[in-house]
């Protein structure tokens, strides 16, 4: 049978996640639950959508998820038993009674030994019954004699199995901080939009926005910024394409092995005998460039024809700004096959990705492409810091913007 991870919203709004596994499924509602399963997903390399399911790797996603739950299930029922006891941590001896009994009933109920459970018929409903079921203990048979000693009881109990004995410090761990660690249902609820795809352009990738790379391109900041008013695009955009293109150097770029010329890496190949147009915010008209090595030479008219393309493939795009930035890199007929891939495999029309800004379901497909750079997109993306927006002209001096998120799990806080 087919195994698969689904993601949607339910009738209340509620963002949720069914595990479906050999016929058998489990639902998962809890903040905590989802993020933790929405990381797992991430570290195999997906970026989650807000609804959708996950088929490759869904095995592997669900055997880590399966850890963590039954960690998790273990501490819920050492918290059903805390509470239910209602024991007074003033009263030390008594305390260390009760953690010893809670321990032991965590065994008890969890199979702490070689037992591992490995099902996945169980619901988060289901989880609640069998945790219930440890709240009967008897509270007025624990001992509360002076000379129990806490650590010696667990390593007593836990000296038969390493497994059962690192757990058992983890219960002991977790009981130290019950009374401190407060979760805050806002804070976990916007680690999981972060990670969604709503309303931004999602990408994961490292910030390199401080890089020597971005300080070289950031000499020639007052060229940038004068092609970008010209041709209505983002300064900040085309100094990271230049970091990512040439380090941000331009007279080492400039050889005649090399098949790409200069600060913005135009291949020679293919512009040069050729001409580029872009339509000139400062005339009002079309303004076409013939391009001759000597041109690609000079850093100023290789700034102004990088950004001279760049602003085609945008317009081309429907002003779709990733689209057009992939296309910097593989060449608008290498982008084509991308999206027709796309298109052929997760049913949406090629138009629909374009007029989507925030659509990333293309992002896989380029590697079915044997050309250019697979991670173009973010490699660009992670040279513009804290950016959180994109916008360019259309020829109406109307702005069109894309919000972009880095999902990169090292800046989203873990459980």
């Amino acid at each position: 049978m087919k195994n698969y991870i689904n993601f949607y919203f339910d009738n209340e709004g509620k963002f949720t996640a069914e595990i479906h596994k050999d016929g058998k499924y489990k639902r998962i509602k809890q903040e905590k639950n989802i993020l933790k399963l929405l990381e797992i997903a991430q570290d195999y390399g997906y970026n989650i959508q807000s609804e959708g399911t996950l088929t490759r790797y869904a095995q592997d996603i669900t055997k880590d998820f399966d850890k963590y739950m039954r960690r998790k299930q273990r501490l819920k029922v050492l918290g059903n038993i805390t509470n239910n006891m209602k024991v007074s941590r003033k009263n030390k001896t008594l305390g260390k009674a009760v953690i010893a009994a809670t321990i032991l009933a965590i065994i008890a109920v969890n199979g702490m030994s070689n037992k591992k459970n490995t099902s996945l018929a169980y619901s988060e409903e289901e989880i609640t019954t069998k945790t219930s079921t440890s709240q009967n203990i008897d509270s007025t048979n624990i001992t509360t004699t002076e000379d129990i000693d806490l650590d010696e009881y667990v390593d007593e109990i836990t000296n038969k199995e390493e497994e059962q004995k690192e757990e058992a410090k983890e219960v002991k761990q977790e009981i130290a901080v019950q009374g401190e660690k407060k979760e805050v249902k806002e804070e976990k609820q916007a680690q999981i939009e972060s990670m969604l795809q709503k309303d931004a352009f999602h990408y994961s990738y490292e910030d390199r926005s401080a890089s020597t790379n971005v300080k070289q391109a950031k000499r020639y900041e007052d060229i940038f910024e004068k092609y970008a008013n010209r041709y209505g695009v983002d300064k900040d955009l085309l100094i990271a394409m230049a970091a990512q293109e040439s380090s941000g150097e331009h007279y080492n770029n400039l050889r005649d092995t090399k098949p790409a010329a200069g600060i913005m890496q135009i291949e020679k190949a293919v512009h040069i005998g050729h001409s580029v147009s872009a339509y000139n915010f400062e005339t009002g008209k079309v303004e076409t460039v013939q391009v001759t090595q000597d041109k690609l030479n000079d850093v100023d008219t290789n700034i102004k024809i990088g950004t001279m393309i760049l602003r085609g493939y945008i317009e081309n795009a429907n002003y779709n700004i990733p689209l057009a930035i992939q296309t910097y890199n593989m060449g608008p007929g290498n982008m084509s096959k991308v999206l027709n891939s796309c298109s052929s495999l997760e049913n949406i029309q090629v138009s629909t990705m374009k007029n989507n800004p925030t659509n990333n379901k293309w992002l896989k497909y380029r590697s079915h492409i044997n050309a250019g750079d697979s991670k173009y997109v973010e490699h660009v993306f992670s040279y513009l810091g804290d950016k959180q927006e994109l916008s360019v002209k259309k020829r109406d001096s109307s702005k069109i913007s894309v919000n972009i998120a880095n999902d990169n799990l090292n800046s989203i806080q873990k459980n």
